[in-house]
């Protein structure tokens, strides 16, 4: 235990339960799957948009407006 009374390793583990519990990393509005960030499969083109699936990616990029912006997100 650390001066204070805080325990780090039960702090770090609410932390990472939020972040999964709060966070969708389905990059399509539509969806709501919600898991581990390495699950994800990223946008080959990018490297930044990450999808759950190959349905969600193509919904994304017809639909979701992704093809208009992808050339642009990996550019720095």
């Amino acid at each position: 235990m650390r001066k204070g009374g805080h325990n780090i390793v039960n702090e770090l583990d609410m932390c990472r339960r939020r972040a999964l519990e709060g966070g969708a990393y389905c990059r399509n509005d539509g969806c709501e799957v919600v898991g581990h960030l390495k699950d994800f499969k990223v946008c080959p083109q990018c490297k930044t948009a990450r999808y759950c699936g190959a349905a969600c990616q193509t919904s994304d990029w017809t639909t979701g407006g992704h093809k208009a912006i992808c050339g642009t997100l990996g550019q720095t």
